[in-house]
């Protein structure tokens, strides 16, 4: 039997603690990228990739932050200023996308890119047979 093209849970949280792209997919950093990356996993495994990536942008606003607060040179801490402001979005859009997965539920602050992303693991989901949650 061939190998599926997808990687595996265990690739994918590998890929997320170095911070690299998993397969073919250079994209991975990206949510987008994560959320297709994981679409071959089950639910629970799905929740996990998440929580992970909670952890690590929450992890990356906290090392910005306080990067940011040590800069001397006013476009360094922009720029730390700014990264911390992109990483504290993507933990809240991790985290609304867990409440879906969780609760099946949208919850009433996601993004367009949030929802459009929530409608692509609901369709796997359904299709595999795991949706709407218990």
């Amino acid at each position: 039997m061939a190998k599926s093209s997808r990687p595996t849970f265990e690739e994918v949280v590998a890929a997320q603690e170095r911070g690299e792209p998993v397969g073919a997919d250079t994209d991975m950093r990206t949510l987008g990228g994560i959320i297709k990356s994981i679409l071959d996993l089950n639910r629970d495994e799905m929740i996990g990739v998440l929580e992970h990536e909670e952890r690590h942008a929450e992890a990356a606003a906290r090392a910005y932050a306080s990067g940011a607060a040590r800069a001397r040179q006013m476009t360094q801490k922009d720029k730390l200023l700014e990264r911390e402001a992109e990483m504290s979005s993507r933990e809240a859009s991790v985290r609304r996308i867990l409440f879906y997965l969780r609760h099946g539920i949208p919850p009433d602050d996601e993004t367009s890119e949030e929802k459009t992303l929530r409608d692509l693991l609901t369709e796997r989901l359904r299709a595999t047979g795991q949706w709407p949650p218990l």
